[in-house]
């Protein structure tokens, strides 16, 4: 939780960097280009310039922290979900796999760019406010994008989250016949059974990829559908802009800077909608890892053995080597004392 809040501090920050470009823009086109003053000129490119290098540092901070979040994450879960998984009496029908699986999985989102848009989706007001300080129509058209992609959203979720968790299901099933078949290969290939278990492995699979094809053909179409909406919003605000800077109410610069802010406002949104596949997998496999961990913690000892002596007693070995007819240690007794 700690970490996760020093990156959402980070984000506030890197959002805030981002206003750099489109002020930059807006001083060049109303102040620069007017006066015709190298000096000013200079001087916004080297704050231009500074804001940038900060900005990419602090992203990249915030990229490391959420980076060693996931791997302090498994460093500290993978025991318990190993152990959940071997205790689990159906670790033998691929549960340890799975498990394992899961707990990547969720590593690999938490470091994923996706994570980064969730943290910040929740700044898009901020930008939303900036427009406003622009000019209120203009504020007014970006408010209602952004609603408008969060109904698109909404939409997207409500039409693939389900699909996606029974293409999950189906998933997990095929991987365990997968697991199990090649566990019992030397039977299968003694048997002349590979055909068959092929086929018995590909009516699983068979499922999960027809579900998750029609889920992502429906993501597809919504994601295209919400870069629409940001695109025609960038546009609109350049139309209006134009129409409110010949009506001298604001300049061009403002009508530059808005534009693109109010893109930067719209695309966490986007990139949520294009990504929700990896949301609704990584919520999964999380559950699937808290089921499990929490499973380990209910865990109780079935056999509370005696505390060690240091005490070995060898009672009639008998050992032959590999390929071997002859024993090499035949009745070998022997006890070492504890030292």
């Amino acid at each position: 939780r700690t970490n996760l809040i020093a990156v959402a501090a980070f984000s506030v920050v890197v959002n805030l960097l981002m206003l750099t470009m489109p002020m930059y823009l807006f001083q060049i086109s109303d102040r620069v280009l007017t006066s015709r003053s190298l000096e000013t000129l200079l001087m916004l490119s080297a704050l231009a310039l500074a804001f940038m290098g900060i900005l990419s540092i602090v992203d990249i901070l915030r990229r490391q922290v959420l980076g060693r979040l996931a791997t302090k994450m498994e460093a500290l879960l993978g025991g318990a979900v190993l152990a959940s998984s071997i205790n689990n009496a159906r670790a033998g029908e691929g549960g340890t796999i799975q498990a394992i699986r899961s707990l990547h999985q969720v590593r690999g989102f938490i470091s994923s760019p996706v994570m980064l848009l969730l943290m910040d989706a929740p700044l898009s007001p901020l930008y939303f406010g900036v427009i406003f300080l622009v000019h209120r129509d203009l504020g007014f058209i970006a408010v209602a994008s952004g609603l408008a992609l969060a109904l698109i959203a909404l939409i997207n979720q409500k039409a693939t989250s389900e699909r996606l968790g029974q293409a999950g299901l189906h998933a997990a099933e095929a991987d365990a016949a997968a697991e199990s078949l090649a566990r019992n290969s030397q039977v299968i290939n003694a048997m002349g059974m590979l055909s068959e278990s092929i086929l018995h492995w590909g009516r699983r699979q068979a499922p999960a990829l027809t579900v998750q094809s029609q889920a992502l053909d429906r993501n597809f179409w919504i994601s295209g559908a919400s870069k629409f909406v940001r695109l025609v919003t960038q546009i609109t605000i350049l139309g209006t802009g134009a129409y409110l800077a010949l009506h001298a109410e604001i300049t061009g610069g403002m009508m530059i800077a808005a534009s693109i802010i109010a893109g930067r406002a719209l695309q966490p949104l986007e990139g949520l909608i294009e990504g929700w596949r990896s949301c609704v997998q990584a919520r999964s496999a999380y559950a699937r890892v808290k089921q499990a961990v929490e499973s380990f913690q209910r865990e109780t000892p079935k056999l509370r053995l005696p505390k060690p002596q240091g005490r070995l007693t060898v009672d009639r070995v008998l050992y032959l080597p590999p390929a071997s007819k002859e024993p090499v240690l035949n009745g070998v007794s022997l006890e070492l004392v504890p030292g």
